[in-house]
């Protein structure tokens, strides 16, 4: 397996690419929708010989990886890389049932690496006053989504040894 330095630049790669094409639809650009979310590696990730991706559904909240409207395209795939290591490195941050099961598989395997990524890859933003906590998008929304499929070519690139599901 290549090392960390060029596993991270062929996902950066990816990604730029990706979010080129997803940047230019207008309906994924709307006020509603968080930034994408893009895999965060860590350092050990091609050493281990036990690799896991865990793949969600979709983000959550009405920030969406700390969404800034003045974080410049250039910075935006590191900036939610940063987000997503936290989140995964401060197991006290969250307490959501994505975030307990993806901690209990890590106590259990520690010994292996883990990264985590999404099948919708954005969700709607939930407004703070909302009587709705549902960040699902809409068909519409999930249509345009889709039309850019990206999970296939990051694990193309990452090489997990095991890819786990979580959802309903």
């Amino acid at each position: 397996m290549k090392n960390i330095a060029d596993v991270r630049k062929e996902l950066s790669a990816l990604y730029q690419d990706w979010s080129q094409k997803l940047f230019t639809n207008a309906i994924l650009q709307e006020n509603n929708i968080s930034l994408p979310y893009y895999i965060y590696l860590p350092d050990d990730w091609t050493d281990s010989k036990v690799r896991i991706l865990i793949v969600g559904e979709e983000g959550y909240g009405h920030k969406g990886c700390d969404r800034d409207r003045n974080v410049t395209a250039e910075h935006i795939i590191e900036t939610v890389q940063e987000f997503n290591k936290n989140c995964m490195f401060e197991w006290k941050m969250n307490n959501r049932p994505f975030w307990r099961r993806f901690n209990k598989l890590r106590e259990h395997l520690p010994d292996a690496s883990f990264c985590w990524t999404n099948l919708d890859k954005v969700h709607r933003l939930i407004a703070p006053s909302a009587k709705s906590k549902s960040c699902k998008l809409t068909a519409l929304q999930r249509n345009e989504l889709h039309k850019y499929p990206v999970l296939q070519a990051e694990t193309d690139i990452i090489k997990p040894t095991h890819i786990i599901f979580f959802g309903w």
